[in-house]
């Protein structure tokens, strides 16, 4: 299981400076990092291969 931590160092290391903010930044609607998987696959699906090159 990928953390939004390293979901955010895998996009940094790939160049996807502005994707990786965008994470970081990112909380859900009670202030907490749950669904940050989803809500990366629906706003930046280019980035999805680099979080998770498994799929």
């Amino acid at each position: 299981m990928v953390t939004k931590e390293e979901a955010i160092r895998r996009l940094r290391a790939a160049g996807f400076d502005n994707e990786a903010n965008d994470l970081e930044a990112w909380r859900d609607a009670n202030g907490n990092n749950w669904g940050w998987d989803g809500w990366i696959r629906g706003e930046h699906p280019h980035v999805v291969a680099t979080i998770w090159p498994n799929e």
